[in-house]
């Protein structure tokens, strides 16, 4: 029960309006929160007002094209946001003009060469590295373009990495606009050793070669020889808490090119799951649709959803006329969880 951030530009509506029917508290939520914009990018930043439900009161604003806002989560099981919400028309349709906004692409690492003596299964369950079984993942994934390995990580390193997460001297960023995602981040710099460990595996030649191997896709492995290229990665350490999302947009440079996606997940087990459904799960769909283009022609397809599972390997082959979105954690969670996300692009 909420309402993520967006700005109601919709062919000529040029008034919005609601009326509220029920009174909220603070504890009970449900606010109307308008957001400032960058006066550069004209995407949302901070909340610039936070107006709470009062019975029989009226809310009003222009739609223009920066009136960016949301509706807060409600919060109480006992409390009924009611409202009575519209638009008002004209035949004045809104000036697009200098909107045709793409989110940029986030930041490119290079293969890492791995320093010292290198054995896959000093990382990874020794099942996972015979040729046997990575014929077997490379049947399946080019079957279906997914696949989820469970217990992929040696234990007792996956549990080392996963109890540093909550190391008070981390520092995290909260990554936006709120009209596309809303989540926290590592700074790399500030992660423990044991977790710089794992990013350094993950970035190596080595495990890109054994991408290469399970998923049948043309990575290039980091070479010496000049004038050779070699394959490339997004990579972040991701904390997702009450009020985390990512929403599927069209119109961001990540999604125009086709990648492999990579997830593993850490403290997610008592989240996400069966009756407790807290949110955080990830879809994907299949759509054609830019931000720009009405609602009324968006023909998205369901392909994918995956749920956060502990000490799994999750890869997902993503194609270019495809989106992911990341669904809203609601407040039934009280703590947080955490995942290093990647994708790796063939040259």
């Amino acid at each position: 029960e909420y309402l993520l951030c967006h700005d109601d530009r919709c062919d000529d509506r040029c008034v919005a309006f609601v009326y509220y029917l029920t009174e909220s508290t603070a504890e009970a939520g449900g606010h109307f929160r308008m957001f400032d914009h960058d006066a550069e990018s004209g995407q949302p930043t901070m909340v610039s007002q936070s107006v709470p439900p009062m019975e029989n009161s009226f809310i009003c604003f222009e739609v223009g094209n920066f009136t960016y806002h949301e509706v807060g989560e409600v919060l109480k099981d006992n409390f009924e946001r009611l409202s009575i919400n519209g638009w008002f028309h004209s035949d004045k349709n809104l000036n697009t003009e200098g909107l045709n906004y793409t989110d940029p692409m986030p930041q490119l690492y290079k293969q890492l060469p791995w320093e010292g003596p290198f054995m896959m299964d000093d990382f990874i369950n020794r099942t996972y590295c015979m040729p046997s079984n990575v014929i077997l993942a490379q049947e399946q994934f080019e079957k279906d373009s997914f696949i989820l390995l469970s217990d992929f990580f040696l234990s007792d390193f996956f549990k080392a990495c996963a109890d540093c997460l909550k190391n008070s001297n981390l520092s995290w960023y909260n990554v936006g606009p709120a009209n596309r995602r809303k989540y926290d981040s590592a700074k790399l710099e500030s992660l423990p050793d044991v977790f710089k460990k794992l990013i350094n595996f993950l970035k190596s030649p080595m495990f890109v070669s054994y991408l290469k191997d399970i998923t049948g896709l043309d990575l290039e492995v980091f070479s010496n020889k000049e004038g050779t290229s070699c394959t490339e990665m997004t990579l972040q350490v991701q904390k997702w808490s009450n009020g985390s999302y990512t929403m599927a947009t069209d119109n961001d440079a990540f999604f125009h090119v086709n990648g492999l996606d990579m997830m593993v997940y850490f403290k997610s087990d008592d989240f996400c799951r069966g009756e407790n459904n807290y949110g955080g799960c990830t879809t994907y769909l299949a759509s054609s649709v830019s931000d720009n283009e009405s609602s009324s022609s968006l023909e998205d397809t369901e392909l994918l959803t995956v749920e956060p599972h502990d000490n799994a390997l999750i890869l997902i082959y993503r194609t270019s006329d495809t989106v992911r979105f990341s669904k809203y954690v609601n407040h039934f969670n009280s703590g947080s969880f955490y995942s290093v996300c990647a994708t790796y692009f063939e040259p």
